[in-house]
């Protein structure tokens, strides 16, 4: 889902890269990391709420937990009325989705002090 190792250009127009696998193979032929059905809603949370960081001299240093829940109570009952029947999202609560986003924003503020230590030619964090 994220290009943290950065292997595809940010030039890279997903539209016409999916249209090209597409006609050589499909998706199952795609050599780009596939979402798992199962972290579709993390995925649409995180889209919801990623804009609620908070940022400060030092640089970003996470979501603003009480946005991010208001916002999640907000659409996650559209989300489930719009779901299939039998999707995962139907049993999860605010609290399963916050649990979700809390490892997204680990896992990317991790990655962003790395590339950060790099630049700045430091040893990575432990």
């Amino acid at each position: 889902m994220w290009d943290a190792e950065q292997q595809w250009p940010d030039e890279t127009n997903l539209p016409d890269y999916c249209k090209t696998c597409r006609a050589t193979g499909g998706c199952d032929a795609c050599p780009k990391p596939h979402l798992l059905p199962e972290c579709l809603p993390a995925l649409r949370a995180w889209d919801t709420c990623s804009t609620q960081m908070r940022v400060g001299f030092a640089g970003t240093t996470g979501l603003d937990y009480g946005a991010c829940i208001a916002t999640l109570a907000l659409y996650l009952p559209r989300w489930k009325a719009l779901a299939p029947a039998g999707d995962a999202l139907h049993g999860m609560e605010v609290a399963d989705l916050l649990d979700d986003l809390r490892t997204i924003e680990d896992a990317l503020l991790t990655a962003w002090a790395e590339q950060a230590a790099e630049k700045r030619g430091d040893s990575p964090p432990e």
